[in-house]
């Protein structure tokens, strides 16, 4: 028996005996067997006569499988394409007898030391793909000729290769699949089929690994990113990268997916009053005066990127943004992408331009000078009108209790409306009797504050209205100032003057 040795010195003496035998061995090769039938390979099922030294082992009567297919194909094994099998074979006792000169994988480490670097370098916490740790190269592999150029692998991977022990039914089951999958199953795009330093045999880590293909995420390695946590952390925590039934390959449905995290937001949506960003109409009309043309417009606000109408996307951009709360503009901004023209709702009084409210107006309520809508409204869901934050009447006339103006009383001392007398509280007073306390802190009818005041902005100081709505009756105001104080003449009562100074009735 030749002495086991290592593989080098094995091809340089397997090279030297095929090119001694190559003309024998094409010769033998050209002439067919007896009996054989011209073009298919020889059946020869005599008993092995010993195996002679430099004798060819492809033949067209031993192992003319090779030749007449993987030989014939081109994508062999290197060793095989020399036709030197004494580098991973040799003879038991010189009989027609073979076995490998190394078992199992180490056979193949002789030649392919690079593809076993990752026992250096994946770690303790690598991971190593089952047939490679168990020293089954051949599983994947034809150690002769396989259905590739490179790798000689039994079959290709968009053959299914992988799914021969994957199901392919856990990975992809009914739902849309992954580019790589979807356009010839590449699972090598994404995964190292031998070893890794990261899970899942991923070739880099996961949000790494994405941006590979995705510029999108690129895009966010930008100085001020606040990087929505799940999208930082790993995109399969939102995404699937393999199926999906929903869009963008989400794990489930908006904005169902986003609450499963949200848990606040989930609870603030069992208000009463529900942003329609969150729960769009089913017509334009519900919204829109003059609907546009297209009743699938893209440029709706409300249809998220995702392709869902009535979702978080609508606002926030899911992995993230330099805008406070993973916003997608500024928060005013964003709130007047929907905001800047009258919305009609079905069996509801019209929500009217806050854009044309506030454009060019000298007085502009404070909130709203800071771009900031959230001071009064919540951005989800609300048990009060105009899905205000607290409390604040929605009539004209409301009957007078502290708590029914809590969201002014979150910034205005409640005591411009409380004390009765004052020369502190409020300029709107005659000497010192409190108008407001007048007007709105009545047991029955008081007015409130918007009987009087511009809620968004205004041309006149302190916000004042210029006409108030009463009924179908836009009733004037009719407030003209003085040094120290002014006249009303609205259509509720007869004109009258009120000065700070003195308390002295006007002629």
């Amino acid at each position: 028996m030749p002495p086991r040795g290592g593989v080098l010195p094995r091809i340089i003496a397997g090279l030297a005996i095929v090119a001694a035998i190559s003309l024998l061995g094409l010769a033998i090769d050209a002439a067919p067997a007896v009996g054989q039938v011209s073009g298919e390979p020889a059946i020869d099922d005599t008993p092995r006569p010993p195996w002679k030294p430099g004798e060819s082992c492809v033949s067209s009567s031993c192992h003319a499988n090779l030749r007449s297919g993987k030989l014939a194909n081109g994508n062999l094994h290197g060793p095989v394409a020399l036709r030197a099998c004494g580098p991973c074979h040799e003879t038991v006792d010189n009989h027609h007898e073979f076995r490998p000169t190394f078992e199992g994988a180490e056979l193949c480490r002789q030649c392919h030391e690079s593809f076993f670097s990752f026992e250096k370098t994946i770690g303790d916490k690598g991971a190593i793909h089952g047939p490679v740790a168990a020293g089954q190269c051949t599983s994947c592999h034809d150690p002769h000729g396989g259905k590739t150029n490179v790798f000689t692998l039994r079959k290709k991977v968009d053959d299914g290769l992988c799914f021969d022990c994957h199901e392919r039914e856990d990975l992809i089951g009914d739902g849309k699949p992954h580019g790589p999958l979807q356009l010839g199953s590449d699972c090598t795009i994404c995964h190292d089929p031998h070893a890794s330093k990261h899970p899942k045999l991923q070739r880099k880590s996961g949000v790494e690994l994405c941006s590979t293909c995705h510029d999108e995420i690129k895009q966010l390695n930008v100085p001020g990113m606040q990087w929505h946590q799940p999208a930082e952390e790993n995109c399969a925590n939102c995404h699937d990268p393999h199926s999906s039934s929903f869009p963008k390959h989400l794990h489930g449905p908006l904005p169902g997916l986003c609450l499963s995290c949200h848990a606040e937001q989930a609870e603030e949506l069992g208000g009463t009053r529900i942003h329609a960003a969150l729960k769009v109409p089913e017509r334009c009309s519900e919204c829109h005066t003059k609907p546009p043309s297209d009743p699938n417009a893209e440029e709706c606000p409300l249809v998220g990127p995702a392709g869902e109408p009535g979702n978080c996307l609508s606002c926030h951009d899911p992995h993230g943004s330099q805008h406070g709360k993973l916003l997608q503009k500024p928060l005013m901004e964003t709130c007047l992408e929907c905001h800047d023209q009258p919305i009609v709702m079905e069996g509801r009084p019209t929500i009217q331009s806050v854009k044309d409210q506030i454009e060019g107006k000298a007085h502009v309520h404070g909130p709203l000078r800071q771009g900031n809508c959230v001071a009064c409204h919540k951005p989800h869901a609300s048990d009060h009108w105009r899905l205000l934050k607290q409390e604040f009447p929605e009539s004209f006339y409301a009957d007078f209790e502290k708590e029914r103006y809590g969201l002014c009383f979150q910034c205005h001392d409640d005591a411009l409306v409380t004390e009765r007398t004052t020369r502190l509280s409020t300029n709107f007073r005659h000497g010192d009797k409190n108008l407001h306390a007048v007007h709105v802190n009545r047991e029955k009818k008081g007015r409130s504050c918007r009987a009087c005041h511009e809620i968004h902005a205004s041309d006149l100081p302190f916000q004042l209205r210029k006409t108030t709505p009463f009924g179908k009756w836009q009733m004037p105001i009719d407030w003209t100032p003085d040094e120290d104080g002014g006249k009303c003449a609205p259509g509720c009562h007869e004109p009258a003057y009120y000065n700070r100074s003195e308390g002295k009735e006007q002629p």
